[in-house]
């Protein structure tokens, strides 16, 4: 039974903050995902159809998922090994319509 308030099992040695971060934060700026979605139903699509013969069909049926879902997660495994990522976690200026400076 789990105390109110409690949000489960936390690892070892992390504090509550770091308990509450997701463990998969995406990492792939939008157009990166929409590129991904694109490409992967577009290699699903040449596996499916017989654009492709043979073994060259069967491995795009097969490696045409990977993009796929990784645009539809927002995650890419890869970018989380090489620590790099095309999404930006903090924006780069504020949000809000510019005002131009004051003349004066």
């Amino acid at each position: 039974m789990a105390l109110r308030g409690s949000s489960g099992p936390r690892p070892p040695g992390a504090t509550s903050q770091e308990a509450r971060e997701p463990w998969i934060s995406p990492n792939e700026a939008d157009w990166d995902r929409w590129a991904r979605i694109a490409a992967g139903l577009l290699i699903l699509g040449l596996g499916w159809s017989s654009t492709l013969p043979g073994l060259w069909g069967a491995a795009a049926r097969i490696f045409g998922v990977v993009p796929l879902v990784t645009g539809l997660m927002g995650w890419s495994p890869l970018y989380a090994i090489l620590g790099f990522a095309t999404r930006n976690p903090s924006p780069s200026r504020p949000e809000g319509p510019r005002t131009p400076p004051a003349a004066g």
